[in-house]
């Protein structure tokens, strides 16, 4: 059976009320200049709320997390 490598961009985000919330992409270009502006223009946009607290109110961490994933079996068609 083949491997296959899936990279997604992780962005991680405070709330309001310090809770974590994760935005997660896959098939993203790596581009540290434009990732640091694609946090913050979300955080500036402030368009993102419930129960009347921002969700992603502050920047925190942008990861790109690789994984492997290696298919064991699969059932026939």
């Amino acid at each position: 059976m083949a491997n296959k490598t899936i990279k997604t961009f992780e962005m991680n985000f405070a709330t309001a009320d310090g809770k974590s919330k994760k935005i997660s992409l896959r098939h993203a270009k790596a581009d540290i200049t434009k990732d640091q502006a694609a946090m913050a223009t979300i955080v500036g946009k402030d368009i993102f709320t419930k129960d009347a607290v921002d969700q992603f109110a502050k920047e925190k961490t942008a990861n790109y997390v690789t994984r492997t994933v290696e298919e064991v079996y699969k059932a026939e068609a």
